[in-house]
């Protein structure tokens, strides 16, 4: 029985099948109007002809040639096809696309007979194709290399066999790595693509780069391309170890390289939903959420920090721990929010700061019930980086998104902000200037919110 569904019957358990009926009929019905307003969006933001038409008479200096990688294993004659055209469609016409195909024996001869043949068809429209054919199944990660091995571009994008491209996706890749020669790193925006209706949704507007974020999951892949420069300075490529999130892993490798990273923010991967992927059910590969926590241990192992990961709330989420379980002493400052407003908190707070001998500061209105949050909270108050640490805050009439988009999940991984609250907030000292009379984190330090950690007024 799959997690999904014991969660749904302890739901309805506890709830009863009424409510259990009521729940699935407003998820199915939430989800219709994400995806009516995602059509709409789509219609506005999307290139007109006339933009695609210039985009394929525009050319870069220095000029950028892409390697696509794609491992390519028992993929139905659908989805290839459809990779294939979203290829032959890109206005950006110096790529190549480096297909590793495996022909064992092992295969499904209904799934891959015709393989060879379709790729063959398109040859004449898309003759950047390269093939290498793998007589064995390496596993993901060895595939993946496989494919990587015939690059010859300055960049290498990675896409998986079953997905698509936006017609614009490796310009606007090329155009990023044009711009900047520091840029090592592009990473765009993603949605989904409902196999059973073809229609794009659940998008995903990523934040510009973010290092905590990308510790809680790995947003960057989809659609992720680098510099093969950073790729040769790698020990390794992709490391069978770590199949089922072997881009994950690589991807942490590179970062650690990465002079620039670049964000376009435009949904230009097509990520297919359908029976057996991750997009559809985010829990029908458990295996690789445990390699994606082992990906991340090793990250810290790699940068000397010694660490704790543990699984989030949702399957792809991770909590990284930097507290080692010692905690150090905290004062704690109740503010009455009724009396106070925002400034005078931050002079109070200053003011306590100065005068407090512990390292830490704990701020809170009174109004919150914070029961056991500390220890919580320092599981990234101790990140060498880290100024404040803010939970979540629920108030009693707060919903909980009913649809699991792709969106919520993004908004509850812990991550870096702009602003300090003062609602509920861990302070570091340390991290602060305390010279004068004014409120200002030093520079270097960060804001982390912190959503695993929920407080409810």
């Amino acid at each position: 029985m799959g997690k999904k569904l014991r969660r749904g019957l302890a739901y309805a358990k506890r709830h009863g099948i009424s409510q259990t009926a009521r729940r699935l009929f407003l998820k199915k019905k939430e989800r219709k109007k994400q995806d009516r307003i995602y059509a709409l969006w789509r219609e506005t933001n999307l290139p007109t002809p006339e933009e695609l038409q210039r985009q394929r008479e525009e050319t870069f200096f220095p000029p950028v040639k892409i390697s696509v990688v794609v491992p390519v294993y028992r993929t139905p004659d659908k989805y290839l096809r459809e990779m294939l055209t979203s290829l032959q469609n890109q206005t950006y016409r110096d790529f190549e696309l480096c297909l590793a195909v495996t022909v064992d024996d092992n295969c499904k001869k209904k799934e891959t007979e015709h393989i060879a043949e379709i790729i063959e068809g398109f040859r004449p429209d898309l003759p950047q194709i390269v093939v290498k054919n793998l007589e064995q199944n390496r596993g993901i990660a060895e595939n993946t290399n496989a494919a990587i091995e015939l690059a010859t571009g300055d960049v290498v994008a990675f896409m998986d066999h079953d997905d698509t491209l936006s017609p614009d996706a490796l310009y606007e890749v090329a155009k990023a790595f044009a711009e900047d020669d520091r840029t090592d790193i592009v990473y765009s925006d993603q949605d989904k693509l409902r196999d059973e209706t073809g229609e794009y949704a659940d998008p995903l507007f990523k934040k510009d780069y973010d290092y905590v974020m990308l510790l809680s999951f790995n947003y960057l892949s989809h659609f992720f391309a680098a510099r093969r420069r950073i790729l040769d300075a790698l020990d390794a490529l992709n490391r069978p170890e770590f199949d089922g999130a072997q881009d994950y892993d690589l991807i942490l490798r590179l970062t650690e390289k990465a002079d620039r990273i670049v964000h376009v923010p435009k949904p230009l991967y097509h990520w297919r939903e359908h029976a057996n992927s991750t997009a559809m059910d985010p829990e029908s590969k458990g295996y690789a959420y445990e390699a994606g926590r082992h990906a991340i241990e090793a990250h810290f192992h790699r940068v000397g920090s010694p660490v704790r990961v543990s699984f989030g709330e949702r399957p792809g989420l991770y909590r990284v721990d930097f507290s080692g379980g010692s905690l150090p002493d905290v004062k704690e400052l109740i503010l009455d929010d009724e009396k106070q407003d925002e400034e005078e908190n931050k002079t109070n707070i200053l003011r306590t700061l100065k005068e407090s001998e512990e390292d830490f500061l704990f701020v809170r209105q009174k109004d919150l019930k914070t029961g056991t949050v500390l220890p919580k909270l320092f599981a990234y108050a101790l990140m060498e980086q880290a100024a404040a640490v803010m939970p979540r805050i629920l108030s009693a009439k707060e919903k909980e998104d009913i649809t699991e988009s792709a969106a919520y999940f993004q908004s509850i991984a812990t991550q870096s902000c702009s602003e300090l609250r003062t609602d509920c907030v861990l302070l570091k000292k340390s991290a602060f200037d305390l010279s004068g009379n004014f409120f200002k984190k030093k520079e270097g330090y960060i804001y982390i919110y912190d959503p695993s950690v929920v407080i409810k007024r």
